[in-house]
């Protein structure tokens, strides 16, 4: 399965890597250039390569993102 990271903290680079480990494919993506080439080096594609996920997981920082979700 492709799965896709949006955001990649300590918990989401460490989940990334987990996944990878397990044989699914990652897309990730980060405002930060080097979060990403760090787990791209584990072997995750980076969302700057055009690569696209089947699911997507991103963080939600405080209850107004998990509410804007919801809607």
């Amino acid at each position: 399965m492709q799965i896709g990271l949006i955001g990649l903290g300590r918990m989401e680079g460490n989940m990334a890597v987990r996944l990878l480990r397990a044989g699914h494919t990652v897309v990730v993506h980060d405002r930060s250039p080097a979060a990403v080439e760090a787990v791209v080096r584990n072997g995750a594609r980076s969302r700057r390569d055009n690569s696209f996920a089947d699911r997507l997981l991103a963080p939600l920082r405080n209850a107004c993102g998990g509410h804007a979700v919801r809607r």
